[in-house]
């Protein structure tokens, strides 16, 4: 749902070029689909999925155009000692005083 310019709530519509957002949990994954027609009437589909592993957490990002392979992306977070948050600056990234 989206908001129109008096604040109601309007369905977002896929063949209107507004992305359809879903999200699904199998087991310990939780998998987020965003699919999009575009203005040729191809299909843009990005799936992401994430789950926590007791290192951290794993992800994998896939994006598909006409069910075709585009990207590929896969990662691995791992847990720290302590948690510490990082602010981005213009020009580098730097501790978040507490």
């Amino acid at each position: 749902m989206r908001r129109d310019l008096l604040g109601h709530a309007v369905p977002m519509n896929p063949l209107k070029g507004n992305p359809f957002v879903w999200a699904r949990t199998a087991g310990d994954t939780l998998t987020v689909y965003v699919m999009r027609v575009t203005e040729s009437g191809a299909q843009d589909l990005q799936i992401y999925k994430r789950w926590l592993t007791p290192q951290g957490m794993e992800s994998e990002f896939g994006r598909f155009h006409d069910s075709e392979p585009i990207t590929r992306i896969s990662g691995v977070l791992e847990k720290a000692d302590t948690a510490q948050l990082l602010v981005p600056t213009e020009r580098t990234l730097r501790p978040l005083d507490h």
